[in-house]
C-alpha cells in the first residue's frame, strides 16, 4: 500500500496539472467551510448565498468583502470597550434590535466566526477563478485617482449641486471641497443602502436620501473613492451660505469639539470637518439626527440616524440647533 501511494505521488508530480491539484487539495471544499453562526438578524445566509452577494455587489472581490466585515468588528469592539448600546438589523424583517453587554460580546464572537467562514469560502473562489478565468473585463479607473474623480463628478452630475470644485450652489447642500475622503466614502456607500436593505449587521448608522439614492446607486467602489479623492484635494473657501463668524463658543459646542475638532477641523478621518459649512445644511442635518432619537425605525426615504450624533442631538432645541450650526459655519475651513 506504501508503495501504491508513492507510485501515485509520483505521477501527479510528473503531471501538466500538478500545481493545480496541490492548490485544490490544500483548499477547503465547499463543505468544509463551516456553517455561519446562528445569529437571528442574520437569518437566511448561508454558503451560497454570500458567494452570490460577493458576486452581485463586490464585483467577486472577496477583499472587499472581507475588509467591510473587518471594520465592523473594529466598530463593534469598540462599542463593548466604551459601554455603548449597539443598534442592529434584522435582514429578514429590518426590526431594529439593541444589544449591549455580555450580548453585545456574543456578537462580536460571532462576528470574528464569519470572517473565518468567509475566508474559507473566499479560498474556494480564488482556487475556481485560477482554474477557469473570467473573460478579461474592461480597464478599470485607478482607485484613489483625484482627476477620474473629478471626471466623473461631471459624468454623474454632482457638479451641479456641490459645484464644481465641491462649493456647493444650494444652501441646504453640503460643501465637499477639503472634506475628509474617508467620511465622504462612508456617507456615498450609507446612501448605496436603500432603507431596511442590505447586510449591514449594525443599523447603527443610517442615511437615504431620494436624490442622492438614486445618484450613487450604481458606482463601483473605485469610482466611489475617486470622487472621495476629488472632492478632499479641492481647497475650500468662503461660501455666501456660511454663516458670520460668532465670537463666543457655544457651551453647547464643548462636546461637539471632542470629534469635530476646536476650529471644526476634524479629529477623526471619518468625522466630518464641520469648519465652513453652510449653515442651513447643519441645521438640517442636527434636526435629522434628534428626529431618530427616540425612534430609529423612523429613518424613512429621507432621513438620518448616527448611534452617537442622535444621542448628542436627543435634547438640543432648535434655538441651540441654530446657535451650533451658525458658530461651526462661522468657522474658517483653511
Amino acid at each position: 500500500m506504501f508503495h501504491v501511494v508513492l507510485e501515485r505521488r509520483a505521477s501527479l508530480f510528473v503531471s501538466a496539472v500538478a500545481f493545480l491539484l496541490t492548490l485544490v487539495f490544500a483548499t477547503p471544499t465547499l463543505a468544509d467551510c463551516p456553517p455561519f453562526p446562528d445569529v437571528s438578524w442574520w437569518k437566511g445566509i448561508s454558503h451560497d448565498s454570500i458567494r452570490k452577494y460577493v458576486a452581485d455587489k463586490h464585483d467577486g472581490d472577496w477583499k472587499a468583502y472581507i475588509d467591510n466585515w473587518e471594520k465592523k468588528l473594529k466598530f463593534t469592539k469598540d462599542a463593548y470597550t466604551n459601554g455603548s448600546v449597539l443598534i442592529v438589523t434584522n435582514v429578514v424583517s429590518s426590526d431594529k434590535i439593541k444589544i449591549r453587554g455580555e450580548q453585545l460580546r456574543s456578537y462580536i464572537d460571532n462576528i470574528e466566526k464569519r470572517i473565518d467562514i468567509i475566508r474559507c469560502l473566499a479560498g474556494i473562489n480564488a482556487i475556481e477563478e485560477a482554474a477557469s478565468p473570467p473573460p478579461e473585463k474592461a480597464k478599470t479607473i485607478a482607485r484613489n485617482d483625484a482627476a477620474a474623480g473629478g471626471a466623473s463628478a461631471k459624468l454623474k452630475g454632482c457638479s451641479r449641486c456641490h459645484g464644481a470644485a465641491g462649493m456647493s450652489e444650494h444652501p441646504a447642500v453640503p460643501n465637499l471641497a477639503g472634506q475628509n475622503d474617508l467620511y465622504l466614502v462612508k456617507q456615498i456607500k450609507e446612501f448605496q443602502n436603500p432603507p431596511g436593505e442590505g447586510d449591514s449587521p449594525s443599523g447603527a448608522i443610517e442615511r437615504h436620501n431620494r436624490i442622492m439614492g438614486t445618484r450613487v446607486k450604481n458606482l463601483s467602489d473605485a469610482e466611489i473613492w475617486n470622487l472621495a479623492a476629488f472632492y478632499s484635494s479641492r481647497a475650500c473657501r468662503s461660501s455666501k451660505y456660511q454663516a458670520a463668524p460668532v465670537r463666543e463658543v457655544p457651551s453647547a459646542a464643548l462636546t461637539c469639539i471632542k470629534c469635530h475638532g476646536v476650529l471644526g477641523s476634524s479629529v477623526f478621518p471619518e468625522v466630518p470637518n464641520l469648519a465652513g459649512q453652510n449653515k442651513n445644511y447643519l441645521v438640517k442635518q442636527l434636526a435629522a439626527f434628534r428626529d431618530t432619537a427616540d425612534n430609529e425605525s423612523s429613518v424613512g426615504e429621507d432621513g438620518r440616524y448616527h448611534y452617537v450624533m442622535a444621542e448628542q442631538a436627543r435634547y438640543l432645541t432648535d434655538p441651540v440647533i441654530d446657535e451650533l450650526s451658525a458658530f461651526f459655519s462661522g468657522l474658517s475651513c483653511r
